[in-house]
């Protein structure tokens, strides 16, 4: 019975050692020493249980064998797990401007919490909106109390102007990151808990929490300075119908007009057909207007039509680079 007792615990022991491997790596976990206690186990076991011409022990060799193969699908499941398993993604550093105008602190941050990413410390507004219009940035860290003004003045122009741009409040005051709340800030972080300020980055960086994407439809003859041509304007202006439709648009809202119109009017909602008549003067260069409706935007650049979304839009992407013969680049967005 002693016997008995034991070849019954090896047996026991193996298989469900085997299977706690097999439930960890289908988590993901890495494997243990669990399956090769197993396998000994059951090794052990096949060589010291009797052969089954005694009924008794008819049922042993059957245990052994089921508990031997968990061990084998158990490994092999763990070594499929391990190879299929992609490295945790790169991310690539962001480029940051801190408007602060305390250089002391400001350096502190640059190096202790900001050392991963590419910083440019500016101490005032003037000199924010330089380095906002001369160089390509991310994120913009913009402190209340600057030299030349509050920083909710900053927060108010780069809404307007640098759209792109993600914006965080960095005052040491409740009050000085409301305001710039309320000015338009992405975040805030207040100066006395900047140990966490790499989470409010992970939330606005292009690829965090504030998702987006920007697309930028390619004139073919952005070269010769010439307006688009009526045949390409039908593509660009068909292109603009398709992420209508994917994003169930029925009508656009003029966000911004440049120069100022009698015939268009900021909150002004266009229909389709509208849209279409102001794109085509858009591409005309008679006009400068931006487009919104819900998370899609509109607006064409000197050379290119400009569509931006809280979301992908594969099916008007794939229409404009196959059926409209349009080049499309992707440009990472940090969200409005």
């Amino acid at each position: 019975m002693l016997l008995f007792g034991l070849l019954a615990a090896i047996c026991v022991l193996c298989v469900v050692g085997n299977a706690a491997v097999m439930i960890a790596s289908v988590r993901g976990r890495h494997a243990s020493v669990i399956p090769l206690i197993g396998g000994l186990a059951g090794l052990l076991a096949s060589h010291v249980a009797p052969w089954p011409a005694l009924a008794a022990w008819a049922w042993v060799p059957p245990l052994v064998d089921l508990g031997t193969s968990l061990v084998g699908v158990g490994t092999v499941v763990a070594l499929v797990q391990s190879a299929c398993r992609s490295p945790p993604p790169v991310i690539p550093p962001m480029r940051i401007l801190l408007v602060e105008n305390q250089p002391v602190f400001a350096e502190m941050v640059a190096t202790t919490f900001l050392a991963d990413h590419h910083v440019q410390i500016v101490p005032s507004i003037r000199a924010a909106i330089t380095a906002i219009t001369r160089s390509r940035l991310d994120v913009a860290l913009v402190d209340y109390d600057l030299d030349d003004g509050k920083g909710d003045e900053l927060v108010r122009w780069a809404k307007s102007a640098a759209k792109h741009l993600a914006l965080v409040a960095i005052s040491a005051r409740d009050d000085g990151n409301a305001a710039l709340l309320v000015a338009g800030a992405h975040a805030a972080c207040s100066k006395w808990e900047f140990g966490g300020i790499q989470r409010v980055l992970d939330r606005v960086r292009p690829d965090g929490g504030q998702q987006g994407f920007r697309w930028r439809l390619g004139r073919a003859d952005r070269l010769s300075g010439r307006p688009a041509s009526p045949r390409l304007a039908d593509r660009l202006v068909a292109s603009v119908l398709m992420f209508m439709a994917e994003h169930d648009a029925a009508a656009l809202t003029v966000a911004e007009v440049k120069p100022q119109s009698t015939l268009l009017a900021i909150g002004q909602t266009l229909d389709r057909d509208a849209v279409c008549d102001v794109i085509r003067a858009c591409l005309r260069e008679e006009l400068w207007c931006r487009l919104e409706a819900g998370s899609l935007a509109v607006h064409v650049g000197r050379y290119f039509l400009h569509i931006e979304s809280e979301h992908d839009c594969p099916q008007a992407l794939d229409l404009a680079r196959h059926d409209f013969e349009l080049a499309v680049e992707s440009v990472q967005y940090p969200g409005r």
